[in-house]
């Protein structure tokens, strides 16, 4: 892989660190924090658990989507995760963006953990 350099005249040397700036207040305002997880239901995800899904989703603000091989649907609608048809021992990617996303993916992640069976104060 080649090198490359960026050069700004001396009189521009500035704008770097404010280039800089811009970039990792970016990754802050919209961190997107992803988990991949396996359907361990012996149906697959079916409608209980795609409803158990959309509902904790859809507490977020940011963006929620679970990916499947090269497919990608917004976590926060039912009938998008059903078009997954996500059998038993599918690995799908939970992804989140936004702040807080490393919480929101924890709490599906958990769901996966959990077989969906609620748990005390964090059931959906």
């Amino acid at each position: 892989m080649d090198k490359v350099s960026v050069c700004f005249p001396e009189d521009q040397a500035d704008l770097t660190g404010i280039v800089v700036r811009a970039v990792v207040e970016s990754i802050m305002e919209h961190p997107v924090c992803r988990r991949t997880v396996t359907v361990n239901l012996e149906h697959g995800l079916h409608l209980v658990p795609c409803s158990m899904i959309a509902k904790i989703a859809a507490q977020f603000d940011g963006d929620v989507r679970i990916h499947k091989g090269t497919q990608s649907v917004d976590a926060k609608t039912v009938f998008d995760l059903m078009t997954l048809a996500a059998e038993k021992d599918t690995l799908l990617t939970l992804e989140a963006e936004g702040k807080g996303s490393a919480g929101i993916v924890d709490k599906l992640a958990h769901l996966f953990e959990s077989n969906f069976e609620p748990t005390g104060s964090n059931a959906p």
